[in-house]
This record gives structure tokens, sequence and C-alpha cells, in this order.
């Protein structure tokens, strides 16, 4: 049951779609001395409709962060920085009736249209941004580790 639990966490995460794309925002101002009231942000949402079926991607500011470790295993190593642009995410992993409106049915154990898919191969989730991206017009991805 665990490792169950394991690949549904895991294929969640792979549907969760993203869309790269460089934004024309400015950069917030940086804080003045003393002032540690951080500015204000406005999540920016864009709804997409695919056969009657809404889903919102959310912008995340690109930015530098560090990544890997040099003391964890090796196959972390080397420790190095990753410079990421702004690009847009699902605001929730697909849901079944995402899904099914794509692909017409899903095969998820937890049935309920607005929970996550579940029990989904790379294969499927692959097959199922090709159709999306047919269906938008838009250029859907899945997110990378970076």
């Amino acid at each position: 049951m665990k490792n169950l639990w394991t690949l549904t966490v895991l294929l969640m995460a792979m549907l969760s779609m993203c869309l790269v794309s460089c934004g024309d925002d400015e950069n917030p101002e940086p804080l003045e001395d003393g002032d540690d009231t951080p500015p204000a942000y406005t999540i920016k949402k864009v709804p997409y409709s695919v056969k009657g079926i809404t889903f919102n991607m959310m912008k995340v500011d690109g930015g530098t962060f560090g990544m890997g470790s040099n003391m964890g295993y090796t196959d972390e190593a080397p420790w190095h920085l990753v410079t990421l642009s702004d690009y847009y995410i699902s605001e929730t992993e697909v849901t079944q009736e995402l899904y099914k409106a794509v692909m017409g049915t899903t095969q998820s154990y937890f049935s309920g249209n607005k929970r996550p898919v579940d029990y989904c191969s790379w294969d499927l989730a692959c097959a199922f941004i090709v159709k999306l991206n047919a269906l938008t017009g838009k250029n859907f991805r899945l997110p990378t580790e970076a």
C-alpha cells in the first residue's frame, strides 16, 4: 500500500502541468534599510477552458537558487546555482474532470471529478499533454526538477 501511495503522489506531481513563458513584469522594488515589510504581491492567474472545464495557471517569478549537495548522495552533487525564468504552473494537480475532457476517460482508482488523476503512466501523461496542446493551441508541458 505504501508503494501505491508513493506512486500516486509522484504521478500527481508529474501531472501538475507547467507552461513556460517569459514575462514582461518588472521585479518588485527591493526593501529599503529599516523596512522589514515585504512588498505586496499579486498572484496572476490565467484561466484556460477545455470542453467546458476551466483550470488556472499561476505565474511564478523566476529567480536563482542553490540546487544539489556536496555532502549528500553522489547523485545530488555538485551543489550549483540554477536560474529559472518566469513560468506558469497549474493551480492544482490535473483533475479527473479535466483529464476526461481531454482524454475521454480516466482509469483513476479514487474517483471524483475534483480529485487529482491517479494511476497514470508516464506515457499517458505525455499523451495528455499532446492532446491538451492540440485542444488549446498552447504549449503546456510537464514540470522539470529544477
